[in-house]
This record gives C-alpha cells, structure tokens and sequence, in this order.
C-alpha cells in the first residue's frame, strides 16, 4: 500500500529517464556560452575595439547590475504564476524570455556601424543591450532550474538533474572562452565578436527548443504546493521550544501584547500541532491562500474567546 505524501504527491519517486535528463541538461550549454562573455568580453569589445570610456562604461554596468538585481524576485514572482497555466508553465515562460536573451546578446556584439564614434550613442546601445539580455538571462534560468526542481521529488534524481546540468555548463563556459580567441584571431576584433553573436543564436534555439519539446511537465503537475515543513521533521521540536518560550514570557508578562509563532500547520487539520498551544489553550490558525504557514496569536492572561 501506497502512502500518499504531504500536499498531494505520490510517495512513489519519479524516475528522470536518460535521454530527459540530456534533453534538460543541453540548456545550460548556451546559458554558460551567454553569461561568460557579457562579464569577459564586452567591457573589451566596447573598451578596446570601439573605444567607448571606460568610466561611462563602469556607470552602465552599475547601473545595468543594479536593475538585474531588482527584476530578478520580480521574474521569480511572474515564473511561479505561469504554474498555474500547467505543469509545463515554466517552459512556457522559458521559451517567451529566450527572444530577449538572443536579440540582447546579438545586439551587445553586433552594433550598427552608424553608431561607432559616438559615445553618447554607443552607451545608450550599451545600456540598452545589457537590459535586454540580463532581462533575458534571468527569465530563462529562473524558470529552466525551477523546473528542473520539479522535475522529480527524490534526491538521488534531483542530484542527477544539477549534475548534468553542470557538466553541459561547463562545456559552454569552456566554448566561451575558446570561441571568442580564435574568431577574433581568424576574423579580427569587429568581425569576430559579430560572429560570436550569430553562432549563438542557433545553439540557444536548438536546445530551448529540446527543452520545451522532450522535458516534458513536472511531476506535481499544475500548481502544485507542498508543505514546506513536512520535508523537515526537526522543525517541530524547535516550534514546540518556541511556544514554551512564549508561554513563559505571557506568565511572567500577563498584559503582554500579541505573540506571534511562525507554525508549520496543515490547513485541513482539524487539531492544530503541538507547537500551536500557547498557555495551554488552542487559537484557530488564520488562514493563508498559499502554502501551509500560519501564523497563531496568543490571548492575554483572563482573556475569553
């Protein structure tokens, strides 16, 4: 017999098949191959070769990290509302931000020839490049190594996902050190990174595209929501700690204002656990929309419901 597991999962592993795991694996290779030479490469390509300041380029790339660290929670928030579209919501929104990752990246290496020798010109393309690909970037990773986490609930396999993951990125980390040397070597400084930009194109499209048609949905299907707290049973000695603590603190402080405890509750439980009694008597858990965290409040001394 079967026990089913907390928030509504099998208790049976899901097992990722070889040729899935290469197929979610092969994404990370044009990940790497994007992320290295935004960080190596631009600042020489537009330093060096098109001879942009070095100074109005140090205020973009502070201002260009700065946005990418506000819009990352942001496209995390927006990654999980695509779980509600179906077990295959983040592919969905894998497969709508990779556009602006490959026109960004085309567009860092590739600007328009009318534009070279103008500084202020060059650093809105800068600027406006750097958006669109860490736009990009953040959109395709948050969403791509979500659903990988979702991909199975056991450990063994969940170990199997990073580590294929980081094999094809190490691949592409070494493609982006390697393919940047020799095309500006074959082709000169200009020509090569142009052509670093069209090779990049095809080998992010290919595999998004092995991504989005072989991985296939994850294995809690459509928005799908486990108690955080039941994969951590030790939690509860510390919650329980926690109330004694408070209990404590109500006895010595009768009049003392609300206390809050963070509690790991199930919603459908009829008795809450133990760590929900506070001086002996049980509080209804508010409710949550979300997710099994509750929060309890204690009663003052002599207070009656």
């Amino acid at each position: 017999m079967q026990t089913p597991s907390v928030g509504g999962g099998s208790a049976v592993p899901v097992r990722v098949k070889f040729d899935r795991l290469i197929a979610y694996s092969t994404l990370q290779l044009p990940l790497a191959m994007a992320a290295l030479p935004v960080v190596l490469n631009v600042s020489h390509f537009y330093g060096e070769v098109l001879k942009l300041s070095f100074g109005i380029m140090g205020a973009i790339f502070i201002i260009a990290r700065t946005i990418d660290a506000i819009q990352d929670p942001v496209i995390g928030l927006i990654s999980d509302r695509f779980t509600h579209r179906g077990p295959r919501g983040r592919l969905i929104f894998v497969a709508l931000t990779l556009p602006l990752l490959l026109g960004g990246f085309y567009m860092l290496f590739d600007p328009p020839d009318s534009l070279v020798g103008d500084p202020g010109a060059m650093a809105i393309w800068l600027m406006a490049s750097l958006f669109l690909v860490h736009l990009g970037y953040s959109g395709v990773s948050i969403s791509y190594h979500a659903h990988g986490a979702e991909l199975t609930d056991d450990y063994n396999e969940r170990t199997k996902i990073t580590v294929g993951r980081e094999v094809f990125g190490l691949i592409g980390m070494t493609a982006a050190v390697v393919l940047p040397t020799i095309l500006t070597a074959k082709l000169g400084p200009e020509r090569g990174y142009e052509a670093l930009g069209l090779i990049f194109l095809p080998i992010a499209l290919l595999f998004d595209f092995r991504v989005v048609a072989v991985v296939g949905p994850s294995a809690g299907g459509a928005g799908s929501r486990r108690d955080p707290c039941a994969r951590f049973p030790h939690l509860d000695p510390l919650l329980g700690a926690l109330s004694q603590a408070a209990h404590r603190r109500l006895r010595a402080k009768p009049h003392a204002a609300h206390v809050g405890a963070v509690l790991c509750a199930d919603e459908e439980s009829a008795v809450p656990p133990p760590a929900a009694r506070v001086r002996g008597q049980w509080r209804r858990p508010w409710r949550r929309r979300h997710g099994h965290a509750v929060l309890c409040r204690a009663r003052p001394a002599g207070q009656q419901d």
